[in-house]
């Protein structure tokens, strides 16, 4: 509207120039109301400006033909023929998702909650597939990636059982299968991925029930093969004839609690040679 009344004011004023001043006159009015008509226009509909966290999608034939990407900058269009149908942004962008109902190895289902960072870069973006991404990536990335982490945790987690997710360290196992199997898919088409992050693996109550049963019984067996390591470290240091004493006490003991009178060897003759014996009698204290 405003170039159409730029327009008519100056071949009305060039007209009235005429009249007054000659037919000179009136062709330099022209001529000036042309090329200032003509500036505005291409300043106005043929010079396109990029921001510089975008990229411009060129349409062509009416919005049905993809025609190019612009980078960031100043260029220039054949407004005739050719517009600005939208723009991507390659700032840093992110998606946080949910995958519930992962099947693991043993069948038992889990959900993974993550967080995928990327950015788009049109430049990386395969020929072949440019005319079907320019329509979408601008509006649908996010979606995009969503649905690529979901079909890729549940290929990834179904090879490992319930067990093998609870060592230490899976986290980084998981991100780095994810991140490579983003990166084949999606590379063509743009993406570049800076962060992959498995926040959690929630897992059944039951299932954690048992696992941390299972945790208990594991650290029981392990403090009781600790001691009895160091029952038969003590054990070895011990002489035949240590042994033998200490056999003989724990018999005399054993009798002793079950009321049985006996003669028992003085303390010191168990030390000593057995050639001169010398008896204490032990009464049994619940005899008449």
């Amino acid at each position: 509207m405003m170039l159409k009344a730029i327009a008519t004011f100056g071949f009305v004023s060039a007209l009235a120039a005429g009249v007054f001043w000659g037919p000179i006159i009136f062709a330099i009015a022209v001529v000036l109301t042309l090329t200032t008509v003509g500036f505005i226009f291409l300043r106005q509909y043929a010079q396109v400006s990029v921001s510089e966290m975008d990229v411009a999608v060129v349409m062509t034939d009416g919005g049905r033909r993809f025609s190019r990407f612009l980078p960031a900058g100043n260029h220039f269009i054949n407004p005739l023929s050719e517009f600005v149908a939208d723009t991507i942004s390659t700032a840093g962008q992110s998606v946080r998702g949910k995958t519930e109902r992962i099947q693991t190895a043993g069948g038992l289902p889990v959900t993974v909650n993550w967080v995928i960072k990327y950015s788009i870069h049109p430049a990386r973006i395969k020929q072949s597939k440019a005319a079907k991404l320019a329509r979408t990536v601008s509006t649908k990335a996010g979606k995009m990636v969503n649905d690529h982490v979901h079909h890729i945790l549940h290929h990834v987690l179904e090879q490992y059982t319930i067990e093998a997710l609870c060592q230490p360290g899976i986290h980084e196992k998981i991100e780095r299968a994810v991140r490579q199997q983003l990166l084949a898919r999606l590379t063509e088409s743009g993406f570049k991925f800076s962060r992959i992050m498995v926040e959690t693996i929630d897992k059944p109550a039951q299932v954690i029930s048992a696992l941390e049963a299972a945790h208990e019984r594991q650290i029981q067996a392990e403090l009781e093969a600790k001691t009895l390591s160091r029952l038969q470290q003590v054990i070895s240091q011990f002489s035949d004839e240590d042994m033998r004493r200490l056999v003989e006490l724990e018999r005399i003991h054993a009798m002793g609690r079950n009321g049985v009178a006996m003669m028992v060897p003085a303390a010191s003759d168990l030390y000593s040679q057995p050639s001169q014996p010398r008896h204490r009698v032990i009464l049994d204290p619940f005899s008449n």
